[in-house]
């Protein structure tokens, strides 16, 4: 499948915000990157909200993806994919969810992008999924490290160039290959 097709799909429930997982520590697995352009070191995130529930018809067959607690990675989101009686079980992402149902509903091992059929690429779905977000996270990379910003926040205090309380991101690093992960916030 091409990157260039277009799902049908309708969100079923736009699922939940969940503050300690969406901005926290761990809020980087909770928000899907989605650049501006190809050349862009700025980059949009769009909300894989707990609960999040798309429906899309593949090969004419019905197909519901959840995103799911997964009780074996609890800062990841999980997906499940199911057609009648076929379920992919939980899957740490949407394509590998989308892909394990459907191989077996067909026997077939078509593959399908999980964010294009789970709606991401969708400008209705988008807006819904961000109803309710106060601020919208963004990151910018830099190198080898990528910045999520998660809040701003201003004070009239000039010592902190004028930074205030509301301010939070997570610096995110790769070194001798391992992921590290620092919080920063600006508490009055």
């Amino acid at each position: 499948m091409g990157k260039s097709k277009e799902y049908v799909t309708t969100l079923i429930s736009e699922g939940q915000i969940v503050e300690s997982l969406h901005f926290g520590p761990f809020c980087h697995n909770w928000w899907l990157v989605r650049p501006i352009n190809k050349n862009s070191t700025h980059t949009l995130l769009l909300p894989i909200r707990l609960g999040m529930k798309s429906h899309t018809v593949l090969n004419k067959r019905n197909f519901i993806i959840t995103v799911v607690n997964d009780a074996e990675r609890p800062n990841f989101p999980g997906f499940l994919c199911y057609s009648k009686e076929n379920q992919s079980g939980v899957c740490s992402s949407p394509t590998e969810a989308i892909n394990t149902c459907y191989e077996k509903v067909f026997d077939s091992n078509a593959k399908f992008p999980g964010p294009q059929v789970m709606g991401f690429d969708n400008s209705n779905i988008i807006q819904q999924l961000l109803n309710g977000i106060v601020f919208r996270p963004y990151m910018i990379s830099l190198g080898k490290l990528n910045v999520i910003v998660l809040g701003m926040g201003k004070s009239k205090k000039p010592e902190w160039n004028y930074a205030g309380e509301g301010y939070k991101s997570v610096l995110q690093s790769n070194y001798n290959g391992v992921k590290s992960a620092f919080v920063q916030e600006i508490e009055d």
